[in-house]
């Protein structure tokens, strides 16, 4: 799953600033954070889903990220079935009174039903919101608009390098995988559970062997032309936010200010 790929595009969203689309995933996460209602967490979610079709991402990068997170949404869901309290109980399951808390009924309650689809949702908008800002900007604005959210260059260099090397790891684990194929190595695919953790040994430690040789001859290639060197520097491109941008941060600064204020005041997207 490539973090930073990177597609092209001239969609309104493609054009926007690097920093007007920080800020648009900074008002994502709030709403998503302050909306516990499943309801308004959903708004959030189809808005998302929607962005994704009108940006005209491949829709094998949607069906990754939900592949990825479709273990961590059941374990989330079922934690807060068990665990949220409540008053409006669905049913009962006995359960040895020796276990600590349920005291000797595992209750599941309406409200934590509610709260277990609410958090799901809510992963699924704070996971999907990130790829729609890295896969429709190129690395070198990205980077440009970290520094000018004040972030320290090297900082900035540091963060979207890290996340630049993931597809190519991916890709070299794709090749060991296949060279181990190759030669009749097929426990990763076909074996038990316990032969396929013991199969990713031989797969970890090329793996690690290669990214610290890319990582060496990345710091060479820094270190020929004095990376760090200045604590100022100037850039080939240049940003410039446009009329559009900063309508954009208004409308975006305005809602997300208004459902904190109605989330404050009259508990707009709560469970209540």
């Amino acid at each position: 799953m490539s973090l930073i790929k990177y597609y092209p595009g001239d969609t309104f969203f493609h054009k926007l600033d690097p920093r007007t689309k920080m800020v648009w995933l900074i008002s994502i996460f709030i709403l998503a954070f302050i909306f516990t209602n499943p309801v308004h967490t959903a708004v959030l979610f189809i808005i998302l889903l929607a962005l994704w079709v009108f940006i005209k991402i491949p829709f094998r990068e949607m069906k990754l990220f939900f592949k990825a997170l479709t273990l961590i949404s059941i374990f989330t869901f079922f934690i807060q079935l068990i665990f949220y309290p409540g008053s409006r109980i669905m049913f009962k399951i006995p359960i040895p009174t020796w276990i600590p808390y349920f005291e000797g009924a595992l209750k599941l309650t309406e409200e934590g039903l509610i709260m277990g689809i609410s958090m799901v949702l809510r992963l699924f908008v704070i996971v999907l919101s990130m790829p729609l800002v890295t896969m429709t900007t190129s690395i070198e604005k990205l980077v440009l608009g970290l520094i000018r959210f004040k972030m320290p260059y090297e900082v900035a260099f540091a963060t979207t390098t890290a996340l630049n090397m993931v597809p190519s790891l991916q890709d070299d684990a794709r090749m060991i995988m296949e060279a181990q194929k190759a030669r009749a190595f097929t426990a990763i695919e076909k074996g038990s559970l316990k032969e396929k953790i013991k199969a990713y040994v031989p797969l970890i430690i090329p793996l690690m062997v290669g990214a610290m040789r890319k990582g060496q001859q990345l710091e060479i290639a820094m270190e020929s032309r004095a990376f760090g060197a200045y604590k100022t520097r100037t850039y080939l491109t240049e940003l410039k936010m446009s009329k559009t941008d900063y309508i954009t941060i208004v409308l975006l600064l305005t809602i997300t200010f208004a459902c904190i204020i109605l989330r404050v005041t009259i508990g707009f997207g709560t469970l209540e």
